[in-house]
């Protein structure tokens, strides 16, 4: 009986002991909640937080678009503007000027 004893002690005790620790090293490392699962964890947190931060200035950006277009906050000066840009419409008395053409002066009476 004391030769069992003393194995069980001596030998088997130990060797559980280290397997139950390297068991739980495993498990910390790869497990389902262990630091590679956790560093992925994060990346895909900024991915998203990116994401999240991308779609809101995207909102803010067509929250903006909808506002120019109600009727309280629209310039006539802009509609009116635009709506001859657009239509290519112009009062008998009025001369357009190109952009382009505006540019192409500006530059050679600046020089």
């Amino acid at each position: 009986m004391t030769f069992l004893r003393r194995l069980f002690l001596d030998a088997l005790l130990p060797a559980l002991l280290l397997l139950g620790i390297f068991y739980n090293s495993l498990m910390a490392i790869n497990g389902p909640e262990g630091t590679i699962v956790l560093k992925r964890l994060e990346q895909e947190k900024q991915e998203t937080i990116q994401l999240l931060v991308a779609k809101r200035a995207e909102r803010a950006m067509l929250a903006k678009r909808a506002d120019m277009l109600s009727l309280r906050s629209m310039d006539g000066d802009l509609l009116d503007e635009t709506m001859r840009k657009v239509l290519g419409l112009t009062a008998p008395d009025e001369l357009v000027i190109p952009a382009a053409e505006l540019e192409k002066y500006l530059e050679i009476s600046g020089s």
